[in-house]
């Protein structure tokens, strides 16, 4: 263990040999992370996945820097089909342990697999369009849309569950069972899971007390010596005596007796008087049949035209359906955080096209309630070390060319920096001036009017003030100048 002070070996004191610092707390926080990821990694080893997540995220609140605990909980959220919020905690973990990392091997299996790329996209499109439909009341087309969402992602925790509350609102409790059974295959202790099972373990014995013949229908036959049927939470098999197929089997032999004998006398007495009756009547029979068959062909004939009509509009439908799930703001928004992400970790030198990607992520869906605190996090680190820096770098080069009389390459680079940048008052001052030596007095003033309003009580803004009242001290104010305050 490090000291969070100077970055000695601690040993088992509770102060540090080499600074003296204090690290009887640090220690217990940092063997209480662990601790947590310790009880998390013995969850997930047992499919308790819902219970390995909260741990984690214990652990990773008592140490962000833990990175074998993120690494783990992103594994965990994609084992349950959150693929978004575990690229986010790989990302996350790459960029406080850049070197040596499994995160980087996970980052690289996910963007160089097209794929796999496209299962995420389609997936989170999907669970949103079924949602969608939820607040809709359109029922049938949300289970469509969860059906094939769970092809492409069958461990979608969120997706069973959706698929098994509808079923719930639509009393088909058999069908709510099966899939709350796949939920809880893949995190065995969910406690959304756990509450619909009840719910629907309780409606099933409901029906099956005011119901028998429900109750009945569930009874199965398992083998030919054994009968199973379900009578509330138990399963029970019940065995078939072998008596009663000895019995049955000899009063078949005495019926198959007696028909022989009869079919004896008929053969001597009473068939040969009814042969040319029999005739004549199988030639109305026949005749009777043929009518009867072109009436049902001609009727086939119909229901198959239906058929392939309603094949037809299904088809055309599903088009429409694909067509409408191919994008929404939710899908939009990840993919681009996650590209800029992967730009910043492949070359960080390069920040102008990380920082453009970042600022057109709308503001307001990152605000929104929906949004994962793991997307809001990776947006907020994006968004504070790349378009800090690229605004630095902008307002360079703009003073640079301020300083060389090339106005409108300076206006260009100084708007740019304070776009990235809303808190620069340098870049804002001097773009007033870049205004104003361009001759466009009224963005000079419009500028450095926001100059005094945003930056009140700072030297910018006294100088603001100076142009604004047309002060003749200050028009020597040169690119300099601006750069020196």
């Amino acid at each position: 263990m490090k000291c969070y002070n100077c970055g000695s070996d601690l040993s088992e004191s509770n102060f540090c040999n080499a600074c003296g610092a204090d690290v009887g707390l640090y220690k217990r926080i940092i063997y209480l992370s662990n601790r947590y990821y310790n009880e998390g990694l013995e969850k997930a080893q047992v499919r308790d996945l819902s219970g390995a997540k909260e741990c984690l995220r214990l652990s990773l609140k008592c140490n962000k820097f833990n990175t074998e605990a993120r690494n783990l909980l992103g594994l965990v959220c994609f084992e349950m089909g959150d693929a978004v919020d575990g690229l986010s905690e790989w990302v996350l973990s790459t960029s406080y342990q850049p070197k040596k990392n499994i995160a980087a091997d996970f980052l690289d299996s996910i963007q160089n697999n097209q794929a796999k790329w496209d299962t995420v996209r389609q997936t989170i499109a999907k669970y949103n369009k079924a949602l969608e439909y939820c607040r809709q009341d359109s029922r049938d087309m949300a289970i469509i849309q969860l059906k094939s969402l769970l092809k492409l992602n069958p461990n979608m925790v969120k997706g069973h569950q959706l698929l098994a509350l509808l079923y719930i609102d639509s009393e088909e409790w058999d069908k709510a069972e099966r899939s709350l059974a796949r939920a809880k295959r893949i995190d065995t202790n969910n406690t959304t899971t756990l509450l619909y099972e009840r719910a629907v373990e309780e409606a099933i014995n409901h029906r099956d007390e005011t119901d028998p013949e429900a109750a009945k229908h569930r009874k199965k036959k398992t083998s030919k010596d054994v009968i199973e049927y379900t009578s509330g939470n138990e399963t029970i098999i019940q065995p078939i005596n072998n008596t009663e197929h000895s019995v049955a089997a000899t009063t078949a032999l005495n019926i198959a007796i007696g028909l022989v004998i009869g079919l004896a006398i008929m053969w001597y007495l009473v068939l040969p008087a009814r042969v040319k009756s029999a005739q004549s009547n199988a030639n109305d029979s026949v005749v009777e049949v043929s009518t009867q068959l072109t009436e049902k062909n001609a009727k086939i004939d119909e229901l198959q035209k239906r058929v392939d009509a309603l094949e037809q509009d299904n088809s055309e439908l599903i088009s429409k359906m694909e067509g409408l799930t191919g994008s929404d703001s939710a899908v939009g928004a990840a993919e681009t955080l996650m590209k800029a992400a992967a730009g910043y970790i492949q070359n960080p030198d390069d920040l102008s096209g990380v920082a453009q990607e970042v600022i057109d992520i709308d503001p307001e869906f990152v605000e929104g309630e929906d949004t994962s605190e793991a997307f809001k996090t990776l947006y907020a680190l994006l968004r504070e070390s790349a378009c800090r820096r690229a605004s630095e770098e902008y307002l360079e080069k703009g003073l640079a060319s301020l300083k060389a009389d090339d106005y409108p390459a300076a206006i260009e680079q100084l708007s740019k920096s304070f776009e990235l940048d809303n808190n620069n008052a340098e870049a804002l001052y001097n773009l007033g001036h870049a205004y104003r030596r361009a001759d466009e007095m009224g963005r000079a003033e419009q500028t450095y009017s926001q100059v005094i309003t945003m930056f009140p009580d700072t030297e910018y803004a006294d100088g603001a003030k100076e142009y604004v009242n047309g002060a003749d001290a200050v028009e020597g104010a040169t690119a300099d100048e601006g750069q020196a305050q």
